[in-house]
């Protein structure tokens, strides 16, 4: 089904997406991409000189990455 698509503003359509996502085991994979694309960012961002601007890179790619809302 498209729950997704359609009717997202149905609260019952919505815990369906949720429980068939948690069930399916999306968000552990999709955790496994970001901390994969964090690990990724960081290696690039140690390419460059140490300066206060890839220090607020880092800080960004921690922020958006271990935030929880």
């Amino acid at each position: 089904t498209h729950i997704g698509r359609r009717h997202n503003h149905q609260p019952q359509n919505v815990s369906v997406l949720i429980a068939k996502v948690n069930k399916s085991g999306g968000l552990e994979f999709a955790a496994s991409k970001m901390r994969e694309y964090q690990q990724k960012a960081f290696d690039l961002l140690n390419t460059l000189p140490s300066s206060e601007s890839r220090c607020s890179l880092e800080q960004l790619v921690m922020f958006t990455t271990e935030r929880k809302h």
